[in-house]
């Protein structure tokens, strides 16, 4: 019911935004695409879903010490199926499944552990690339915001207190605020073992991961950039890359199915309260996002031809070139 009400959501979002824009902009807008900037475009889309796996390989390694392509094949196919599932929370229900087995105590609670840091990594990198583009925007223009609409300008303060949060909360435990009763029992040690499994993830890893995150986000970026670009969005590199930030974030709102109708309105307002054209921006949004979807599909095309290799093969390359599985690194 909650999948049939979010497929809902996204159809009325989409036949609304259609409704408002200007069918001629659109039309012509759409006219203006070619292959080369959608190719270019992809590659940066693929090359952001790569440094999203890497960054996860990174997380989860210590916890599920599963030999590299293991993870690799795990990761695309999760992925892929993320695409399909509300929330995305299929590919990372598949992910836990999968990596049991190589857990130490065929334990869950440091996978979950490991999902949660990815998605709060996630989460980070939109409000740092948010807040960087900002900057960048107020350095290029000497501190002059006036010409910025309110809506590009307030989640500032918020999204600093955010991320603030989010480098604090590794000092944090949850011990003090369960009751004594749950502290010794059950639900006490598989707190203790996620918060293991969370200190695993990031521990010595932190910039890593915090740098992959910002590559994935600028390379999402620059896929927007390019689609962009061609389309003659006529907007500043930074103030793009604010609405490509806070639309990743808007989208995160779970009442559409995959962020799809929000994701675009919300693209195309944001391109018009900054003064571009909201059908270019509307056409925009959607051709990145299916370029987006594109790359997702690849993931689950690599996913599934990694897993018809026979692994002594895959374990046998990856010994020739010197690569130890990701427990061993």
């Amino acid at each position: 019911m909650i999948r049939l009400l979010q497929i809902v959501g996204s159809i009325i979002a989409l036949l609304i935004g259609l409704h408002l824009l200007n069918w001629q902009q659109l039309w012509q807008s759409a006219s203006r695409i070619d292959v080369l900037s959608l190719l270019l475009g992809l590659l940066l889309a693929v090359a952001s879903v790569g440094l999203v796996g890497l960054r996860w390989i990174y997380i989860v390694r210590r916890i599920a010490p599963a030999p590299l392509y293991e993870q690799c094949r795990l990761y695309c196919l999760g992925t892929f199926f993320n695409s399909f599932t509300p929330a995305n929370i299929g590919g990372d229900v598949y992910r836990v499944l999968a990596l049991r087995s190589w857990t130490a105590d065929r334990s869950v609670s440091g996978l979950l552990a490991a999902v949660t840091v990815e998605r709060i990594l996630g989460l980070g990198s939109f409000l740092a690339g948010y807040l960087l583009a900002l900057a960048a925007h107020m350095a290029i223009t000497r501190g002059e915001a006036r010409h910025l609409p309110g809506l590009l300008l307030y989640p500032a303060p918020p999204a600093l207190l955010v991320l603030l949060v989010m480098v604090l909360l590794p000092r944090f435990r949850l011990d003090p605020f369960l009751p004594l009763r749950f502290r010794s029992g059950r639900i006490g040690g598989r707190l203790h073992d996620f918060e293991l499994g969370a200190r695993m993830a990031i521990s010595a890893n932190l910039w890593r991961l915090g740098g992959l995150s910002l590559l994935a986000w600028a390379s999402w970026a620059a896929t927007v950039l390019t689609i962009g670009s061609n389309l003659n969005l006529n907007l500043p590199i930074a103030t793009v890359a604010m609405i490509v930030s806070l639309t990743e974030i808007i989208r995160l709102v779970p009442i559409s199915f995959q962020g799809i109708g929000i994701r675009e309105g919300a693209f195309s307002v944001l391109i018009g309260l900054a003064g571009g054209s909201p059908a270019t921006g509307f056409v925009v949004a959607a051709v990145a996002y299916a370029v987006m979807s594109l790359a997702l599909a690849l993931s689950g095309v690599v996913g599934a031809a990694l897993g018809l290799i026979p692994q002594q093969w895959l374990a046998g390359a990856a010994n020739r070139v010197g690569v130890n599985s990701p427990g061993e690194q």
